[in-house]
């Protein structure tokens, strides 16, 4: 989850019922769908979101190697090891 579109792919608008429930009470539209990249797809954007938001458990289901390290996040495909997308830590 991102509020942040310059980085993404595909654009779709998303018309569904889905809703971010944030921790604090609050409930947050989400107004397109876009892609990562190649394997991190479908990421929802919510214009009024503060962090961008990334579920590790789903990474792992994607087959991706999720690594953490003083330096910030990476992750990778599991098979080939290309870098599919890296965060600094925060």
């Amino acid at each position: 989850m991102t509020n942040n579109v310059a980085a993404l792919k595909n654009v779709t608008n998303y018309y569904g019922d889905l809703k971010i429930h944030t921790a604090d009470g609050n409930i947050l539209t989400i107004t397109t769908i876009r892609d990562i990249s190649s394997s991190l797809t479908n990421a929802y954007v919510s214009p009024n979101i503060t962090s961008n938001l990334l579920l590790v458990c789903h990474l792992v289901d994607i087959s991706c190697k999720v690594e953490f390290s003083n330096f910030g996040c990476f992750v990778q495909d599991q098979h080939t090891g290309k870098m599919i997308t890296k965060g600094p830590k925060v």
